[in-house]
């Protein structure tokens, strides 16, 4: 017998329990390993996508997937510049998020919107590369494979889904091969730069607790009620502390003169 350590894990650590906004075809094709109905899926309206990991003012990640050249609905207007996109120009977002905090469960959001109105949240934006002739079916296919069954917090595990989003679409595109090692070189160079935004959130689980609540991940009843209350306790007699300290500190020094 191999010997080995044992370890322990908590069975109902969060894991993604929820996946309703995706295509239900597509999520019985990938849980049954049904390669002849994934290849159906994966042949349907192909185009190519230049792909983005971002980072919204409350420190929450995502994946943007822009459809560009031919597959744009403004192919003569586009810069070379992948930054720079149509306004109008619809697009995809993918993010993991709270979908039950007390059950401690995570859902995979798709949100398809214009491009004007996913800015308004993104702080910073780092671009992973153009992904060429790759079905918009594989985008929920690289979701599915970016989301494993349990993670630690959501913290640390909006950023890694999206970074594992981005790795999992290198099998889908056409030009993955050539694609890959500048993907992999991309991720490289945010993590080392703008992602200190992602090191900053593992410390504040607070920022990125607010971040989820903003894209609609979350019931936010759901921070008042059982272990949750300690922290909106904790944060009010912070708040509280500073107020009457402030104020108490005002006084004095009116008084004084």
């Amino acid at each position: 017998m191999v010997e080995g350590t044992l370890t322990s894990y908590d069975p109902l650590h969060y894991y993604v329990n929820k996946v309703t906004q995706l295509n239900p075809a597509i999520v019985n094709a990938h849980k049954n390993d049904d390669k002849l109905a994934r290849e159906n899926l994966l042949s349907k309206s192909k185009g190519d996508f230049d792909i983005f990991i971002c980072v919204n003012h409350h420190w929450h990640g995502s994946v943007l997937c822009v459809p560009c050249g031919r597959d744009s609905l403004f192919e003569d207007m586009l810069s070379d510049d992948p930054f720079q996109v149509p306004e109008q120009q619809l697009c995809w977002m993918f993010h993991l998020c709270f979908e039950d905090m007390k059950l401690r469960t995570y859902k995979i959001e798709k949100l398809f919107r214009l491009y004007k109105d996913i800015t308004k949240s993104i702080k910073e934006t780092f671009y992973i590369g153009r992904f060429r002739n790759m079905s918009v079916n594989a985008l929920e296919f690289s979701a599915l494979r970016a989301a494993p069954h349990r993670y630690n917090h959501i913290i640390n595990d909006c950023v890694e889904f999206a970074k594992e989003f981005c790795i999992a679409s290198l099998s889908y595109c056409s030009n993955g091969l050539q694609l890959e090692e500048q993907v992999f070189e991309n991720i490289k160079k945010a993590s080392a730069t703008g992602f200190s935004i992602e090191r900053l959130s593992r410390r504040n689980y607070l920022s990125g607790l607010i971040g989820n609540v903003s894209l609609g991940g979350m019931d936010t009843s759901n921070l008042f009620s059982g272990k949750w209350v300690w922290l909106a306790v904790l944060v009010f007699l912070l708040v509280y502390g500073v107020v009457v300290a402030s104020a108490t500190a005002f006084i004095m020094l009116r008084f004084a003169k």
